[in-house]
């Protein structure tokens, strides 16, 4: 298994400005202006991002409560600004191409038109921070999901303001997916556990708890098919699960593997983990300021990205092409693409 150590050396020489000079030389595998784009704006912390379901825009969210809307092609610039949140913003992410949802310190998460640069309705509920907010993958549902310090998961349809269901935990909860069939919501926290519930089968208890992380669960993330699980933790390991519902062998043995590379800090930030749209690589920011994405099936390391001068608190696959964006507690957003020829040898 290859060691944070070993990875931050090997890529010590690759400087940004040498990834710049190089990308320039080369004819670009997208349809980026640039291989690399660094996109200013946030005046704190980005916290998270997500790209819309069509690739065209991208939205980041910061602990300046704002949320910035750019365009992915072309100049790439911000084309609006959302505000309303009282609070650092943790996360956002797409509904469909039109609208999103946001969660905040301020206690509410809510819903946004991109089109008209409003929000459309609050969602009021939980009584402390909210962490995390995730949309079903299904671009025909309107269920989003929500976890917070004060131990609650709620599920919302967003088209009204009023939850739609409630399951307590004994401990705050920093991290929710989920899948394709809404009703199978994933989630984790300061307990070191991922809880599965399947609510056609009630919420009194999980379908699955997941065993094995030593340390809190700060990200999670589940793959277009619903088969597989990945989940980041402050013991500086990521865990790819296989949560099919017809796996075959013990609870144990749904760690199907251990990524080791990127890391946490003392300043405990909720850093995310994240599938490709095709599910086969797996990546998530790190304190140490670089991007690390890994190869799924074979769990070895295939690129070390550096560039930011901060912890880099979120990532995320563009759903049609070979590229990357990654969200900085130093105020900066990097897109980018990804080779083979870049991958570490």
């Amino acid at each position: 298994m290859i060691s944070s150590s070993s990875i931050v050396k090997a890529n010590t020489s690759h400087s940004l400005q040498k990834r710049e000079e190089t990308a320039l030389k080369k004819k670009g595998v997208s349809s980026l202006a640039s291989p690399i784009l660094r996109l200013c704006g946030h005046e704190d912390a980005i916290y998270g991002l997500d790209f819309s379901p069509s690739g065209d825009c991208l939205a980041s969210c910061s602990f300046d409560r704002t949320i910035f809307l750019w365009s992915v092609y072309g100049e790439c610039k911000s084309y609006g600004v959302l505000r309303g949140h009282k609070n650092s913003i943790g996360s956002v992410r797409w509904v469909d191409n039109e609208k999103l949802v946001s969660c905040s310190a301020d206690r509410n998460a809510a819903v946004w038109d991109a089109q008209s640069l409003s929000r459309i309705r609050q969602l009021k509920g939980h009584t402390s921070f909210v962490n995390d907010i995730a949309v079903s993958k299904n671009q025909f549902s309107f269920v989003a999901a929500t976890v917070s310090d004060d131990r609650q998961l709620i599920l919302w349809d967003i088209r009204t303001r009023h939850p739609q269901q409630f399951i307590a935990h004994r401990y705050p909860l920093l991290a929710v997916a989920l899948s394709v069939e809404p009703d199978v919501v994933y989630c984790g926290g300061i307990d070191n556990r991922i809880y599965v519930w399947d609510l056609r089968k009630g919420s009194d208890s999980p379908l699955l708890e997941l065993v094995g992380h030593r340390d809190t669960l700060t990200g999670i993330d589940i793959t277009n098919d619903a088969c597989f699980l990945c989940s980041n933790s402050m013991d500086n390991t990521i865990r790819i699960w296989d949560v099919r519902p017809f796996f075959e062998g013990s609870d144990e043995e749904r760690c199907l593997t251990i990524l080791h590379g990127a890391s946490h800090s003392f300043e405990r930030n909720l850093l995310r983990c994240r599938f490709s749209s095709d599910g086969t690589l797996a990546g998530a920011g790190s304190a140490d300021k670089f991007v690390y994405i890994w190869d799924v099936d074979s769990g070895e390391l295939q690129y070390a990205l550096p560039g930011h001068d901060g912890s880099v608190n979120d990532i995320a696959f563009h759903p049609n092409e070979s590229l990357i964006a990654s969200a900085s507690s130093d105020k900066t957003i990097f897109i980018g693409e990804i080779e083979t020829q870049d991958r570490i040898s």
